[in-house]
């Protein structure tokens, strides 16, 4: 009997660092609660207390209250940047072209790694999603074995739309990685995948790393 292909660390999903900080989002929008809720509970109060009982007007603070910390919740997920699925270079490439992009990747890795290993190639997560940076271990890995997966999905993707939720940005995401694993594969430099929760960088964080993202 043919023994199962061992599945990668970061196989069912987003690593623990990543599904921390979207917890804490979580935990954010809760602690909040009290904040935006409090002025209305104070004229709720106030309104039962000139009145001597419950009526509309403590019972239309409850409501606008609940829907005042849904529309918290929601403005404070879309001001919080989501999770992407970058290609990380041993070497600069110059420019990668794929540093605003890998959100769709992110939403759709486990569905997409599932794809890729029953038609027989490496998934995504096996190239990631270690940072140094974490203080986790990483691989570099060589780009072509990277560009192997990558025109699998592109092959799987028409076949089957409907595993992923958005197909159109999935394809270009999946293209730009591309494009700069052919760069890279050209230049002969090697590469891993990184998960970032962050759109942003600095100079000092871009000095301290091993490897470059452009």
């Amino acid at each position: 009997m043919t023994e199962p292909t061992p599945r990668p660390k970061h196989f069912r999903g987003y690593p623990a660092p990543y599904g921390g900080i979207l917890f804490s989002q979580a935990g954010c929008s809760i602690g909040c609660l009290p904040f935006v809720a409090l002025p209305l509970y104070a004229a709720a109060f106030y309104w039962n207390s000139i009145e001597g009982h419950l009526r509309t007007g403590p019972v239309v603070a409850l409501l606008a209250s609940v829907l005042l910390f849904l529309l918290f919740i929601t403005t404070l997920a879309n001001a919080f940047p989501k999770p992407q699925i970058l290609p990380y270079f041993e070497k600069p490439l110059g420019n990668a072209g794929t540093w605003l992009h890998g959100h769709a990747l992110a939403r759709n890795c486990r569905a997409l790694d599932e794809a890729a290993m029953a038609h027989g190639v490496a998934p995504l997560s096996a190239f990631g999603y270690g940072d140094e940076l974490n203080r986790e271990e990483f691989a570099w890995h060589d780009a072509a074995r990277g560009l192997e997966t990558v025109w699998k999905l592109e092959e799987l993707l028409p076949r089957f739309p409907g595993m992923v939720d958005d197909l159109a940005q999935v394809w270009d995401e999946l293209q730009f990685i591309e494009d700069a694993l052919a760069k890279a594969e050209g230049k002969g430099v090697r590469f891993c995948l990184h998960m970032r929760c962050s759109d942003y960088t600095c100079c000092r964080e871009m000095e301290v790393r091993k490897g470059s993202y452009f």
